[in-house]
């Protein structure tokens, strides 16, 4: 249980160097406590066999470098006036490294590698990760960035690669916290399943040269709340990067959780330059707020758009510049649904509408030109399942009368009406009419066909003409 407290007391100073050989402890590493600290491990093995913490007092104040050798921990806690700076080497955390209060910074250059095991967490501080350095979460770590009300951490990707093998991250992860990653020239960041602005406030920005990734995670969430006192706001910004969502399964959903009026979930997609690819359905505004905005670059949805999905939920796109493409359809729930073209272009295989009974409600809204709006087949309405009466059903309103060139075609299946598209005055509605079942129309044919013989019988044989 021999622990090691490198800097104990005000005013000291104290300095631990390992340049070759091992120190083994079976309890902690304290570097910092309440003295100035400096930890130097130049090679060699330091293994700590419970918590390394760095900065571990008010009044102490800790620099802890690493240029080679392997350092191997249970736990390490990095807090308070410290500086980490690990240039080579590797340091490996069996279960947690956090990052707590304002002043903390850890850097990850060069050749230096950091696995963590269980969780990876920063309530506040910055971390670095520059020119080659990694921070790895291996299988089923989690990472939790903004863990704590108050906290404005800071990750930056200068060339460095910040990875998640498994699992779930979380970027703004509690109520109140603000959380900024910025990802530039050479910089990756390596995820599965991506929760963005999680009940606190997130901002990602991939900017020129950057890479985020998306892998084979189950949902990559912006804007999403776990509780009804918490209203998530995440903000994803492309700004000359890559960003690349390459597992088809659920969605990539902007605004995804609402819990009342007041606890609204917002999430923003900004494609200003670079690139947007995925292979997921993109959902602005799942039941909350989702908004995108395209001023420039390529977004390339290889799915379907979807708008505005549950009632009281809202979803736009507004088109500035750049291009928006979607292989599949762009279709619009029960919210409000509105795409706004101020330039650029959008193109999809169609609009599409799913009528299934009487309780159909759309909204979508689309302003401005639509010169640059493309669609393969035009706008479909799928009746196919429809199970109400006749009736009239409003689709959308525009304000550009060219969309009215545009080729409405139904698919009835074999349900017994027919459908006709009716453009006014910036709306366009179908009108569904009932037609009879081919058996009652013979029945109706027969009976008539009958009758008339009838009449035919009773006036042969009756006196003087008859006339019809």
């Amino acid at each position: 249980n021999t622990g090691l407290i490198v800097g104990l007391g005000t005013g000291s100073d104290a300095t631990l160097k390992l340049l070759s050989g091992s120190i083994t402890l079976g309890n902690n590493l304290d570097v910092g406590r309440g003295g100035n600290a400096d930890v130097i491990v130049s090679g060699g093995t330091l293994k700590v066999g419970n918590n390394l913490l760095i900065g571990n007092s008010a009044n102490g104040h800790a620099n802890f470098t690493q240029t080679g050798g392997t350092i191997t921990t249970n736990n390490a806690t990095l807090s308070r006036a410290s500086v980490t700076d690990l240039s080579g080497g590797t340091l490996g955390v069996t279960l947690d490294l956090t990052l707590s209060l304002a002043g903390t910074t850890l850097t990850v250059r060069d050749t230096a590698s950091v696995t963590v095991g269980s969780r990876f967490s920063m309530s506040n501080g910055v971390l670095n990760i520059n020119n080659g350095g990694t921070v790895n979460a291996t299988s089923g770590a989690d990472l939790y960035l903004g863990s704590a009300g108050g906290g404005t951490p800071v990750v930056n990707l200068n060339g460095g690669t910040l990875k998640q093998s498994s699992g779930t991250t979380r970027i703004g992860a509690v109520s109140n916290s603000d959380t900024t990653v910025n990802i530039n020239n050479g910089g990756l960041l390596d995820l599965r399943a991506l929760l963005l602005g999680a009940n606190g406030n997130a901002t990602v920005n991939v900017n020129t040269g950057g890479t985020l990734l998306l892998g084979s995670g189950t949902y990559t969430n912006i804007g999403s709340s776990s509780g009804a006192t918490y209203a998530g706001n995440g903000i994803l910004n492309i700004n000359g990067g890559s960003v690349q969502l390459t597992a088809s399964g659920n969605s990539l959903t902007l605004g995804n959780t609402v819990f009342d009026a007041t606890f609204r979930t917002k999430g923003t997609l900004n494609l200003l330059a670079g690139s947007l690819v995925s292979a997921k359905t993109l959902l602005v505004g799942e039941a909350g707020d989702g908004i995108v905005t395209v001023s420039g670059g390529t977004g390339t949805i290889n799915n379907d758009i979807r708008l505005a999905n549950a009632t009281g939920s809202t979803g736009s796109i507004t088109l500035n510049g750049g291009s928006l493409s979607a292989t599949g359809n762009i279709s619009a729930g029960a919210g409000a649904a509105t795409i706004t073209f101020n330039g650029g272009s959008l193109s999809a295989n169609a609009l599409l509408f799913t009528i299934a009974d009487a309780t159909f409600t759309s909204s979508l809204n689309i302003t401005g030109s639509v010169a640059n709006l493309t669609l393969s087949n035009g706008i479909i309405v799928d009746l196919s399942a429809y199970t109400g009466a006749g009736a009239t059903f409003d689709l959308l309103t525009y304000t550009d009368a060219a969309l009215e060139s545009v080729n409405v075609t139904f698919d009835l299946g074999t349900t017994p009406f027919a459908a006709a598209a009716q453009w006014d005055a910036g709306k366009l509605s179908v009108v569904l009419t009932a037609v009879p079942e081919p058996a009652t129309t013979a029945l109706l044919l027969g009976l008539a066909a009958l009758g008339l013989a009838l009449f035919w019988v009773h006036t042969k044989g009756a006196k003087g003409i008859t006339k019809v």
